[in-house]
C-alpha cells in the first residue's frame, strides 16, 4: 500500500510542477481561485502531458522527448520573473493556509485514491479500470513506445495485422516479440 502511495505522490508532484506553469500563464488572475491551485495545476499537467504526448507520437518521435518538453516549457515558464513571483506566491499562500484546509487539501484526497487503487493493491495483477480484450493491445503498444518505438514504424508493421482477431494477434504479438 505504501508503494502505491509513493508512486501517487511522485505523479502527483510531477504533474503539479508541470502543470503550475499552466495555471499561471493560461488561466487569468480574476478567474481563477489561488486556493485551488493544488487541485488544478496536476490536472492541467496531465492535460499538457497528454496533448504534448499526443503530438510527440503522432510526428513518430521518441516518447522520451515528451519528458525534456515538459521539462523545457516548466524551466522557460520559471525563468520568467512574473511568473516565478507568481508561482512562489501560490507555493507560499498552499503553505500557510494548509493547516485551514488540510481536510480539502490531505485528507479528502488521500481518502479518494485509497478507494480508487485499493481494488489494485488487494488484487496487483487484475485491471478494474481498462476492461476489455483491447486491454492488452493498448499495454504493447505503450510498451513498444516505451522501448523507443515510433507511430511510423508501427504503421509499417500494421498489415501484418491485418484480418487477425484480437486472440490472434495477441499470440503473434507474443512471439514476435513486438
Amino acid at each position: 500500500l505504501f508503494s502505491v502511495y509513493f508512486n501517487f505522490i511522485l505523479v502527483y508532484i510531477i504533474l503539479f510542477f508541470i502543470g503550475i506553469g499552466l495555471f499561471v500563464t493560461v488561466i487569468p488572475k480574476y478567474y481563477r481561485d489561488d486556493n485551488y491551485c493544488l487541485f488544478i495545476s496536476p490536472i492541467l499537467g496531465l492535460i499538457m502531458v497528454t496533448i504534448v504526448g499526443g503530438y510527440i507520437i503522432t510526428f513518430s518521435l521518441n516518447i522520451g522527448y515528451l519528458v525534456a518538453a515538459a521539462l523545457f516549457y516548466s524551466t522557460i515558464i520559471f525563468l520568467i520573473s512574473s511568473k516565478r513571483s507568481e508561482i512562489f506566491y501560490l507555493l507560499n499562500k498552499t503553505v500557510s493556509d494548509l493547516n485551514n484546509h488540510a481536510l480539502y487539501y490531505i485528507f479528502i484526497p488521500f481518502f479518494i485514491v485509497l478507494i480508487l487503487l485499493l481494488p489494485n493493491v488487494i488484487y496487483p495483477y487484475t485491471s478494474f479500470y481498462r476492461i476489455g480484450p483491447d486491454l492488452s493491445l493498448y499495454a504493447k503498444m505503450t510498451q513498444f513506445l516505451f522501448d523507443g518505438g515510433t507511430l511510423s514504424e508501427a504503421r509499417l508493421r500494421a498489415s501484418e495485422f491485418t484480418n487477425l482477431s484480437v486472440g490472434d494477434i495477441n499470440r503473434y504479438g507474443d512471439a514476435s516479440a513486438t
